[in-house]
């Protein structure tokens, strides 16, 4: 998909694909969880950076374009403070309740207001996503109580793929880590020549659009190959032991990778509705590795010790032995009363089967 579509629209298809992943994560969270964080959402955040003179279509726009009638989100951009943030769970909310969307609604644009004194984001808002991140959700607005009864998650699902500038970006280095920590940083590449590319691996829209089905007919809790799970082990190690080498401002950023990996590779091994196997980690471990090597050139970082830790960790994922072994079961979770086509869209259930 990201080959087929980006160069036309003059994206670097590398960065395409970071962000379909964040888009995807959020399309499927409401249905999808892993097993080692059950509360978790799976949900894959991140800004892209535009650094000093990238310019080109924001990846958003081109996403919403290609994703519309497959994610049904409710998407908001630049939802800057609480109130918006409100507003924007409760249209997610109805949309869910009507059978119009599903309770997932995506922060775009930009978070960051501009002051005298630099870039911040809401303190308020930023609270809230941050919980929303954790899953422990919770509403900013009245009607609390109301929103508890349904016994669904309060508010609905975030969502983030922010496109900012590098300028902008620099208000994360004024905030909590328990912010920045939570989202991937990518620095924008260059926008190779336009063209267009035939996708070689088919309809992706098919693809994608029975996967989103399954994901919410069969309300799955993804376990992980023996193999897979001793690489996410692995990833955690190395967690740990970055936070203390690395000097505290810099390791701030990397206190969540291995959370980051296991969201990435469920998201992945959703696509193919399967248990989490090596190649998932491996694959989530690429983009994530990306993602710290961009940071530590966005925040100045020293680049060998960085190179090192990415070496020792790139080494000792490859020398776990295989065999894969079979897949341990997708544990599913009790399924809404409902259906969900493979055009993405809900269908209620009506008579005796909706109360089974």
């Amino acid at each position: 998909m990201a080959q087929a579509e980006a160069g036309a629209a003059g994206i670097d298809p590398s960065d395409l694909y970071a962000a379909a992943i964040s888009w995807w994560s959020a399309s499927i969270t409401p249905a999808v969880s892993v097993s080692s964080w059950l509360e978790a959402p799976m949900t894959v955040w991140m800004p892209l950076v535009r650094p000093h003179g990238c310019a080109g279509e924001p990846i958003e726009h081109l996403l919403g374009h290609l994703h519309d009638e497959l994610s049904r989100l409710a998407t908001r951009r630049t939802v800057i403070n609480e109130q918006k943030f409100g507003a924007a769970a409760r249209d997610a909310r109805r949309a869910d309740n009507t059978g119009a969307g599903t309770p997932v609604f995506l922060l775009t644009g930009s978070p960051f207001t501009s002051g005298r004194s630099g870039s911040a984001i809401n303190t308020a808002m930023e609270g809230q996503i941050r919980m929303a991140w954790d899953g422990r959700h919770t509403l900013p607005t009245r009607g609390v109580g109301r929103y508890r009864a349904t016994r669904k998650p309060v508010p609905p699902h975030v969502g983030v793929t922010w496109d900012v500038s590098i300028r902008d970006w620099r208000g994360f280095l004024s905030t909590d880590a328990a912010t920045y920590s939570r989202v991937l940083h990518f620095v924008r590449r260059a926008a190779p020549v336009a063209h267009r590319v035939d996708s070689a691996s088919g309809d992706w829209r098919e693809a994608l659009a029975a996967a989103y089905a399954w994901a919410f007919n069969t309300r799955p809790v993804l376990t992980y190959t023996t193999r897979a799970a001793l690489q996410w082990d692995m990833v955690r190690a190395a967690e740990a032991e970055w936070d203390t080498v690395l000097p505290e401002p810099h390791a701030d950023f990397f206190v969540r990778v291995g959370d980051h990996v296991s969201r990435i590779a469920g998201t992945l091994a959703a696509t193919e509705r399967t248990a989490i196997h090596s190649v998932h980690i491996q694959a989530a471990w690429t983009l994530v590795r990306r993602a710290v090597l961009d940071t530590a050139r966005l925040i100045a970082m020293d680049q060998s010790t960085v190179d090192r830790l990415i070496r020792a960790l790139d080494d000792g994922l490859g020398s776990i032995p295989g065999p894969e072994e079979d897949a341990p079961p997708l544990l599913p979770n009790a399924p809404e009363a409902g259906h969900w086509g493979a055009d993405g869209k809900k269908r209620h259930l009506r008579g005796p089967a909706a109360g089974r």
